[in-house]
């Protein structure tokens, strides 16, 4: 439960870098939304990384290069799915960007909701069982083939007799 409330305070500390550096970025410096929308995820996005591979997941002596790679591939399903369900919710609540004389939800709502759920789910998950997944084992999450991480047979070793052992 630790882990799962650590993640999600990385979550929060990158959420805040994203949306702090689009306002700092459109308000203050006259970028663009679109520039400072991907400024601010990039920057959240590699907050979140080092966060969760030190931190929450206490995953430092993993393969580095192997969990950007699937940290990255984690991160752009996010991406894919929260647009995705972000249009959904937002033509099912009726949001339209608020336009002076038409009535409607702020967008912001869809996204910021939808951002909350992807983080409690989703992106917990995939960090936890795919970006960092011997971490996962370590602390007793995943089932062990062997009594001991310490020594022996890697964690992922067939007994003798399985299906597929050499």
């Amino acid at each position: 439960m630790m882990t799962y409330i650590k993640a999600n305070l990385a979550a929060i500390a990158a959420s805040l870098l994203d949306y702090a550096l689009f306002f700092v970025l459109v308000r203050w410096i006259g970028a663009t939304a679109s520039a400072s929308t991907a400024i601010g995820m990039v920057c959240g996005g590699v907050l979140a990384f080092f966060l969760g591979r030190g931190w929450a997941f206490q995953a430092t002596t993993g393969d580095a290069g192997g969990q950007v790679l699937r940290y990255a591939l984690v991160w752009l399903g996010n991406i894919a799915l929260s647009a995705l369900l972000v249009g959904w919710l937002a033509g099912w609540l009726g949001v339209r960007p608020l336009i002076a004389g038409r009535p409607g939800i702020n967008p912001l709502i869809a996204r910021v909701s939808v951002g909350v759920v992807m983080g409690l789910t989703y992106s917990y998950f995939m960090q936890r069982w795919f970006v960092f997944p011997k971490t996962a084992a370590q602390n007793g999450a995943l089932p062990r083939t062997h009594a001991s991480t310490s020594g022996g047979a890697p964690l992922n070793a067939r007994p003798p007799g399985a299906p597929g052992h050499d």
